[in-house]
């Protein structure tokens, strides 16, 4: 599992990495496990999507991308000084204040065809919509910095972003026969195919929905740093802020056996929010570089999911409540002995966390797949999780400015969940 962040803030959720960050600095890909300093859910590693920061200088960029399936692309980015001696206030007495502005826009169209191949019965015929594939975004993403000194810098960072795409392609390869005869053979394409038949997909209202896959997110991120200045034996000192706040929204409709006949429809809608808070305390002194942090994580997550077989024969609708909070200390320190020439470190860290998750699953239609009555098949269940340690040890040694051996133990931590839309 690898932990996904920008500019610190932590993304908790598959769905909600669909970003379209076209405005980066850099990215910083660590080898896992990273559970010291980046925490839980980074065991295979973490990816560190730092964006651009807006400077006091004027700029402006715009471009454009055409391509074939009718793929069009358009990004404008422009920088600005808003307040200080180059801004458009001129004014000393709030420091400085910059802004950096990216819009952006893609499409194209399905890489596949919703139709029916060569062969195949004129009926059902397909009625599921657009072609699979297709893309339709707009983003747009907002940076502010404000330095009232040198000593203190504040960045502010929004990403928003919208889509309304069409549902991926699912292309039947073979039906096992005791189940379906031969009803299905018609639809078999066991070679790769440029044309896929489906159709609008059953809730569990029985009603025909159109196949789609849309939604938008929001992400807002606040980093404070305050360079403290020399404060003795504790070295160097700089104390940092990372807030963040994300939340999106994502309905799926999917017609996932490949043909014009209803065998298994799923939509799903997933609403989530979820938010952080890291406090860090950064020093360097001769020889020793050390870092004391405390993180919060917290998320409320509601998935309300349709799974109809066989045109109702089988129904699962059902709705969750997920809530997870999540605490944890850790500290780090390297040291570089006064020996062969200061290109040796030892690395120590430890990390202690605490996680809580709370599930409330409620199965509608329990008893009966075609009445409306509702049933809470669980309720209220606790995953306290045990405490985990993250502890980590490292050796390394710089040969070059860009070469460098280590050698590392290291230990991360999963947090529990549970997977409430299994029917």
């Amino acid at each position: 599992m690898v932990g996904l962040y920008v500019d610190g803030g932590y993304l908790s959720k598959i769905a909600g990495s669909n970003l379209d960050l076209e405005d980066l600095d850099r990215v910083e890909a660590l080898r896992g496990p990273q559970g010291t300093l980046y925490g839980r859910n980074t065991i295979a590693g973490a990816v560190n999507f730092i964006t651009k920061k807006p400077t006091e200088e004027r700029s402006i960029t715009l471009a454009t991308e055409a391509g074939n399936f009718d793929t069009f692309n358009a990004r404008l980015t422009f920088n600005t000084p808003l307040v200080g001696k180059n801004g458009v206030f001129q004014s000393d007495a709030l420091g400085t204040i910059s802004l950096r502005e990216t819009v952006g826009y893609k499409s194209h169209d399905g890489y596949y065809r919703n139709a029916l191949s060569a062969g195949m019965p004129a009926q059902p015929a397909t009625s599921g919509g657009r072609d699979f594939n297709s893309l339709h975004r707009l983003y747009t993403m907002t940076s502010l910095r404000w330095e009232p000194t040198k000593d203190i810098t504040v960045d502010y960072w929004l990403e928003y972003h919208r889509f309304r795409d069409s549902s991926m392609a699912s292309q039947l390869t073979y039906a096992y026969p005791a189940v379906f005869g031969s009803s299905l053979d018609p639809y078999i394409l066991k070679n790769r195919s440029d044309a896929v038949p489906s159709t609008s997909i059953f809730n569990r209202d029985l009603a025909l929905h159109q196949l789609g896959d849309s939604g938008r997110h929001i992400m807002h991120n606040l980093t404070a740093a305050w360079d403290l200045g020399d404060l003795g034996p504790l070295g160097k000192v700089t104390v940092k802020s990372i807030s963040s706040y994300r939340s999106f929204l994502v309905d799926t409709d999917n017609d996932f056996d490949g043909t014009p006949v209803h065998v298994v429809d799923i939509m799903q809608v997933s609403d989530v929010q979820h938010w952080s808070e890291e406090l860090q305390w950064i020093g360097t002194a001769p020889r020793f570089h050390y870092v004391l942090g405390a993180y919060y994580f917290g998320e409320y997550d509601m998935q309300n999911q349709d799974e109809v077989f066989f045109g109702g024969a089988a129904n699962f609708p059902s709705k969750n409540f997920i809530k997870t909070k999540s605490y944890a200390p850790y500290g780090q320190i390297t040291w570089t002995p006064p020996i062969l020439s200061d290109k040796l470190s030892v690395t120590a860290g430890i990390r202690y966390t605490q996680e809580q998750v709370h599930l409330d699953h409620i199965w509608l239609n329990a008893a009966n797949p075609f009445t409306a009555s509702t049933g809470k098949a669980f309720g209220g269940i606790k995953g306290a999780g045990a405490p985990g340690l993250s502890p980590m040890v490292d050796l390394s040694y710089q040969w070059t400015d860009e070469l460098m051996t280590y050698a590392r133990v290291s230990r991360g931590f999963r947090g529990g969940g549970f997977t409430p839309t299994a029917p």
